[in-house]
């Protein structure tokens, strides 16, 4: 068999690599997916705060936060330092669209 057609035949390792190619471009775009829902949710929070009165930094839900991404990781063996850059990287975006929406608009009207 020539090197060319182990490739080129159905049930090839590159038809079966397409496929898992496939898998995993739909669990990413349920990641990104997911990530939209997060910022639409943070988005509200702001408001609440805002109409509310309640500051934005909240120590304790930060600390909450982490602590399960590091328990999400250890219970289903993902790596802890990639959980924990991610759990950073979204609270601290967080963090700073709240900032951002607390500040343009101070009676928290915004939809």
């Amino acid at each position: 068999m020539r090197h060319e057609d182990r490739y080129s035949r159905e049930g090839s390792p590159l038809d079966e690599l397409d496929r898992l190619r496939h898998e995993l471009d739909v669990v990413d775009l349920r990641i990104l997916e997911a990530i939209k829902s997060r910022f639409d949710v943070i988005r509200r929070i702001a408001r609440h705060k805002q109409a509310s009165g309640v500051p934005m930094m909240q120590s304790d839900r930060v600390s909450f936060v982490r602590s399960r991404y590091a328990a999400y990781g250890l219970a289903h063996g993902i790596p802890d330092d990639l959980l924990d850059r991610i759990a950073a990287e979204l609270i601290e975006t967080a963090c700073r669209l709240e900032d951002e929406l607390m500040a343009n608009d101070p009676a928290g009207t915004q939809q």
